[in-house]
């Protein structure tokens, strides 16, 4: 999927969920979370960008995007395969995310969900390029 795909679904999602979501969605998002922040920093970063990841599933269920399962599932591998590249530099910047789009979530603020939905993925996709390139330099990516 590409970037700007990826962005226009994830910020659709989160306006969406604004809307309809219901207080269980919420509940699942905020577990969610707490899920991800008690992995141990010793955790393989793959298991942690799953947890991260699983969020982003989560999201779309609260949207009633359930029914489209192939394409939320492509989207969630998509932001998995994201979140993996990022690295774990990117840990603080995504947990930090979450608790804002919970903010906004919880306040019904489609608008903010959104646009932090579109920073969030911006400022992960910066991550992506800083954590690839000492690699591209050293000849493995």
């Amino acid at each position: 999927m590409t970037r700007s795909a990826l962005m226009l679904v994830q910020s659709t999602f989160a306006r969406v969920a604004c809307e309809q979501r219901t207080p269980q969605d919420l509940q699942a998002l905020l577990a969610s979370v707490d899920l991800a922040c008690a992995l141990p920093a010793d955790a393989a970063w793959d298991r942690k960008a799953a947890a991260h990841a699983e969020f982003h599933r989560l999201l779309a269920e609260a949207a009633g995007a359930s029914g489209y399962a192939l394409p939320a599932a492509s989207v969630g591998g998509s932001l998995q395969e994201l979140i993996t590249l990022a690295g774990p530099a990117a840990e603080d910047l995504i947990i930090a995310s979450r608790r804002r789009m919970l903010g906004h979530l919880a306040a019904h603020d489609a608008d903010g969900a959104a646009r932090e939905m579109e920073d969030h993925l911006a400022r992960l996709f910066r991550q992506v390029l800083i954590a690839r390139v000492p690699q591209m330099r050293a000849g493995h990516g």
